[in-house]
């Protein structure tokens, strides 16, 4: 079930570069043509689903999940004091680094647990025109798993936007879909640094529970085309329903790579810090930290 109101109408295309083995094993089941989605907790950027402030809240997870963790092993409790507690998580360095309102913070940290253990998200470069795609060597660069020696074995699937909506609004799950905010984190799923505007991604967002819990989605009849794959690989593709397959001559690329963090958050200490922090007074919390309310 789509639960977007982005305007399917435009002829808009979105567009995933990969190197073939990892079509292979994401994006065909039963030899047909699927949507992987992959859960947050395993999203190369670990700052996604904090919103705009993600080192400080990130930070201050980190100082009150191991505070929460020495306080237990040496046999104390965190109860009583909510004073105490709060001056203890100030003298861990607390002071060095911006300080949320009690409430932001709590939402924060919750909103995040819940789209960390839920949120399963597909991402793409929007563009108007397949060529668009193809002539952008900086995605190919960083998304297309190549090297110069390796270009040939890369892939570029594209998808008209249009013909997937049916799709969308067809599955058996809540899918979210919309261009990504590079301003606004009202949507912390939809929303990621102004450094990454150029990436001008697309998303769609599938919610799962116990209940319900896939991996992909299936689409129906959509426009698809796949470029930048060698003649000697044709027939695997003729062999998903597609004809007409061209390859293109390769280019030279260099090579890139970006810093990022290593992992996202344990849930576990997700948890230990809302319990924490639900131990607190709001009003305690802003008046010793020193934040207005």
């Amino acid at each position: 079930m789509l639960v977007s109101p982005f305007n399917f109408e435009n002829d808009i295309w979105i567009n995933a570069y990969m190197d073939l083995e990892k079509f292979k094993k994401r994006w065909v089941q039963d030899e047909k043509l699927v949507l992987p989605f992959t859960p947050l907790s395993k999203m190369s950027d670990s700052r996604e689903g904090w919103g705009k402030d993600s080192l400080a809240f990130k930070e201050i997870l980190r100082l009150t999940s191991n505070y929460v963790k020495d306080v237990l092993e040496l046999g104390g409790e965190i109860a009583g004091c909510h004073s105490c507690t709060i001056r203890s998580l100030y003298s861990l360095s607390l002071d060095k680094n911006p300080i949320p309102k009690y409430e932001d913070l709590l939402y924060t940290f919750e909103t995040y647990k819940n789209l960390l253990s839920q949120a399963n998200i597909r991402c793409f470069f929007m563009t108007n025109s397949v060529q668009e795609a193809i002539n952008s060597r900086y995605m190919w660069n960083l998304y297309g798993g190549l090297t110069s020696e390796e270009i040939d074995h890369s892939l570029l699937i594209s998808i008209n936007l249009k013909s997937l909506k049916e799709t969308l609004e067809s599955a058996p799950f809540e899918i979210e879909a919309g261009k990504i905010d590079y301003e606004n984190d009202r949507n912390r799923l939809f929303y990621k640094d102004e450094s990454y505007q150029h990436e001008k991604e697309f998303r769609l967002a599938m919610f799962s529970n116990e209940r319900l819990y896939t991996e992909f989605l299936e689409p129906s009849e959509i426009r698809v085309t796949i470029s930048g794959f060698d003649h000697g690989i044709e027939t695997f593709f003729e062999n998903l329903g597609f004809t007409g397959t061209k390859p293109f001559n390769s280019w030279q690329v260099r090579s890139l790579e970006l810093d990022n963090e290593k992992h996202h958050s344990r849930i576990e200490d997700i948890e230990d810090s809302i319990s924490l922090f639900k131990q607190i007074e709001p009003e305690s919390w802003n008046r010793i930290m020193g934040v207005n309310s």
